[in-house]
Protein backbone atom coordinates (compact mmCIF):
# COMPACT_ATOMS: atom_id res chain seq x y z
CA UNK A 1 0.00 0.00 0.00
CA UNK A 2 2.86 2.50 1.11
CA UNK A 3 4.86 1.55 -2.16
CA UNK A 4 1.09 2.36 -4.27
CA UNK A 5 0.65 5.50 -2.37
CA UNK A 6 4.38 6.74 -3.59
CA UNK A 7 3.70 5.33 -6.67
CA UNK A 8 0.89 7.48 -6.90
CA UNK A 9 2.90 10.60 -5.92
CA UNK A 10 5.25 9.75 -8.62
CA UNK A 11 2.59 9.74 -11.58
CA UNK A 12 0.90 13.51 -10.16
CA UNK A 13 4.35 14.81 -10.36
CA UNK A 14 5.27 13.71 -13.72
CA UNK A 15 1.93 14.47 -15.14
CA UNK A 16 2.37 18.02 -13.82
CA UNK A 17 5.58 18.40 -14.75
CA UNK A 18 4.61 17.02 -18.94
CA UNK A 19 1.40 19.48 -18.75
CA UNK A 20 3.42 22.24 -17.74
CA UNK A 21 6.62 21.09 -20.28
CA UNK A 22 3.17 20.73 -23.01
CA UNK A 23 4.47 16.72 -23.35
CA UNK A 24 0.88 15.67 -24.23
CA UNK A 25 2.10 12.11 -24.91
CA UNK A 26 4.01 11.81 -21.32
CA UNK A 27 0.82 13.72 -19.31
CA UNK A 28 -1.54 10.65 -21.20
CA UNK A 29 1.19 8.15 -20.15
CA UNK A 30 1.57 9.60 -16.33
CA UNK A 31 -2.40 9.53 -16.24
CA UNK A 32 -2.37 6.18 -17.13
CA UNK A 33 -0.15 5.27 -14.48
CA UNK A 34 -1.76 7.24 -12.39
CA UNK A 35 -5.30 5.89 -12.65
CA UNK A 36 -3.85 1.90 -12.68
CA UNK A 37 -2.37 2.64 -9.42
CA UNK A 38 -5.65 4.16 -7.89
CA UNK A 39 -7.63 1.09 -8.87
CA UNK A 40 -4.91 -0.73 -6.95
CA UNK A 41 -5.44 1.53 -4.07
CA UNK A 42 -9.39 0.62 -3.84
CA UNK A 43 -10.11 3.96 -5.21
CA UNK A 44 -12.05 3.13 -8.09
CA UNK A 45 -14.03 5.31 -8.99
CA UNK A 46 -11.05 8.06 -9.41
CA UNK A 47 -9.24 5.57 -11.13
CA UNK A 48 -11.59 4.61 -13.37
CA UNK A 49 -12.66 8.19 -14.12
CA UNK A 50 -8.77 8.75 -14.73
CA UNK A 51 -8.16 6.20 -16.82
CA UNK A 52 -11.46 7.23 -19.36
CA UNK A 53 -10.24 10.87 -19.26
CA UNK A 54 -6.67 9.27 -20.67
CA UNK A 55 -8.65 7.05 -23.12
CA UNK A 56 -10.38 9.74 -24.38
CA UNK A 57 -7.50 11.69 -25.03
CA UNK A 58 -5.44 9.62 -26.96
CA UNK A 59 -5.81 10.82 -30.88
CA UNK A 60 -6.31 9.31 -33.75
CA UNK A 61 -2.29 8.90 -34.49
CA UNK A 62 -1.54 7.88 -30.83
CA UNK A 63 -3.91 5.08 -31.26
CA UNK A 64 -1.84 3.42 -33.64
CA UNK A 65 1.07 2.85 -31.04
CA UNK A 66 1.86 1.78 -27.55
CA UNK A 67 -0.33 4.55 -26.09
CA UNK A 68 -3.11 3.65 -27.58
CA UNK A 69 -2.60 0.08 -26.58
CA UNK A 70 -1.76 1.38 -22.89
CA UNK A 71 -5.07 3.07 -22.21
CA UNK A 72 -7.02 0.22 -23.60
CA UNK A 73 -5.11 -1.93 -21.01
CA UNK A 74 -6.15 0.82 -18.30
CA UNK A 75 -9.39 0.96 -19.70
CA UNK A 76 -9.49 -3.10 -19.15
CA UNK A 77 -8.06 -2.73 -15.24
CA UNK A 78 -11.14 -0.14 -15.12
CA UNK A 79 -13.80 -2.77 -16.33
CA UNK A 80 -12.41 -5.38 -14.15
CA UNK A 81 -12.60 -3.50 -11.34
CA UNK A 82 -16.06 -2.66 -11.86
CA UNK A 83 -16.46 -6.63 -12.74
CA UNK A 84 -17.53 -5.65 -16.14
CA UNK A 85 -16.03 -8.61 -17.43
CA UNK A 86 -17.25 -8.32 -21.57
CA UNK A 87 -16.03 -4.99 -21.89
CA UNK A 88 -12.30 -6.44 -20.22
CA UNK A 89 -12.36 -8.41 -23.05
CA UNK A 90 -13.61 -5.74 -25.70
CA UNK A 91 -10.83 -3.26 -24.46
CA UNK A 92 -7.96 -5.79 -24.51
CA UNK A 93 -9.21 -6.55 -27.86
CA UNK A 94 -8.54 -3.60 -28.79
CA UNK A 95 -5.20 -3.00 -26.69
CA UNK A 96 -4.22 -6.17 -29.24
CA UNK A 97 -4.69 -5.10 -32.13
CA UNK A 98 -2.68 -1.66 -31.59
CA UNK A 99 0.68 -3.64 -29.91
CA UNK A 100 2.86 -6.31 -30.99
CA UNK A 101 4.81 -5.88 -27.44
CA UNK A 102 5.32 -9.27 -25.78
CA UNK A 103 5.18 -7.34 -22.59
CA UNK A 104 1.74 -5.80 -23.30
CA UNK A 105 0.63 -8.86 -24.68
CA UNK A 106 1.60 -10.71 -21.16
CA UNK A 107 -0.15 -7.63 -19.39
CA UNK A 108 -3.29 -8.55 -21.62
CA UNK A 109 -3.44 -12.06 -21.03
CA UNK A 110 -3.05 -11.97 -17.53
CA UNK A 111 -6.28 -9.62 -17.04
CA UNK A 112 -7.64 -11.62 -19.33
CA UNK A 113 -6.81 -14.85 -17.22
CA UNK A 114 -8.15 -12.74 -13.41
CA UNK A 115 -11.25 -12.04 -15.76
CA UNK A 116 -12.09 -15.28 -16.68
CA UNK A 117 -11.33 -16.55 -13.40
CA UNK A 118 -13.96 -13.75 -11.86
CA UNK A 119 -16.68 -15.72 -14.06
CA UNK A 120 -15.38 -19.44 -13.26
CA UNK A 121 -14.15 -20.22 -16.68
CA UNK A 122 -11.82 -21.86 -15.48
CA UNK A 123 -10.46 -23.73 -19.32
CA UNK A 124 -10.20 -19.99 -20.31
CA UNK A 125 -8.29 -18.86 -17.64
CA UNK A 126 -5.54 -21.32 -18.20
CA UNK A 127 -5.28 -20.61 -21.84
CA UNK A 128 -4.84 -17.10 -21.08
CA UNK A 129 -2.41 -17.84 -18.32
CA UNK A 130 -0.35 -20.07 -20.52
CA UNK A 131 -0.05 -16.84 -23.17
CA UNK A 132 0.73 -14.41 -20.37
CA UNK A 133 3.44 -16.76 -18.88
CA UNK A 134 4.86 -17.51 -22.53
CA UNK A 135 4.71 -13.50 -23.48
CA UNK A 136 6.01 -12.48 -19.84
CA UNK A 137 9.18 -15.03 -20.58
CA UNK A 138 9.54 -13.36 -23.74
CA UNK A 139 9.70 -9.61 -22.67
CA UNK A 140 11.46 -10.69 -18.98
CA UNK A 141 8.46 -9.20 -17.03
CA UNK A 142 9.45 -10.09 -13.53
CA UNK A 143 5.71 -8.79 -12.36
CA UNK A 144 3.73 -11.09 -14.92
CA UNK A 145 5.94 -14.02 -14.29
CA UNK A 146 4.94 -13.84 -10.33
CA UNK A 147 1.73 -12.70 -10.92
CA UNK A 148 1.34 -16.51 -13.55
CA UNK A 149 3.00 -18.36 -10.25
CA UNK A 150 0.36 -16.52 -7.79
CA UNK A 151 -2.52 -17.78 -10.46
CA UNK A 152 -1.19 -20.64 -11.46
CA UNK A 153 -2.06 -21.84 -7.65
CA UNK A 154 -5.28 -20.79 -7.83
CA UNK A 155 -6.02 -22.64 -11.02
CA UNK A 156 -4.41 -25.60 -9.05
CA UNK A 157 -7.11 -25.56 -6.40
CA UNK A 158 -10.01 -24.96 -8.73
CA UNK A 159 -8.92 -27.85 -10.66
CA UNK A 160 -7.07 -26.51 -13.54
CA UNK A 161 -4.04 -28.82 -13.56
CA UNK A 162 -2.87 -28.95 -17.51
CA UNK A 163 -0.82 -26.47 -17.40
CA UNK A 164 1.91 -26.56 -19.96
CA UNK A 165 3.87 -23.10 -19.35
Amino acid sequence: MRDHRRAADTFRAASRLAAKAGLVREEISAEIGLGEVELALGEIDEGCQRLRGAFKRVSVEEEENSLGARASLGMAHAMRARRLFADVFRYTERARQLTRSPALIARLALIECESHLGQDQVRRAQKSLTEAAEAARLSADAFVMERVRELRLDLDRLGGHEHAA
